[in-house]
């Protein structure tokens, strides 16, 4: 499996647990009940969140972008660009 199919697989996972999450909320977490229930709806984007930006390619990540020259790879190995 090519590396851009993997990540689009892992991506689907992802909204998967998402959703799982969000029904076991729906089913069981009222954050009116207290604050162990207001932490669980709120790690809900934490854990996806957190998910998705480990599966991310270094390359489509804003803060490398930044700072990240085009030929990185190049200019380690010492070659030509």
């Amino acid at each position: 499996m090519a590396p851009r199919e993997e990540i689009e697989k892992t991506r689907r996972r992802i909204r998967e647990l998402d959703e799982s999450i969000g029904n076991i909320l729906d089913h069981y977490c009222d954050p009116s009940m207290g604050p162990i229930h207001e932490l669980a709806a709120e790690m809900r984007s934490l854990i996806t969140a957190k998910c998705t930006e480990l599966i991310c390619p270094p390359k489509e990540q804003p803060e490398v972008r930044k700072w990240c020259h085009p030929n990185v790879t190049s200019l380690f190995l010492g070659r030509p660009s």
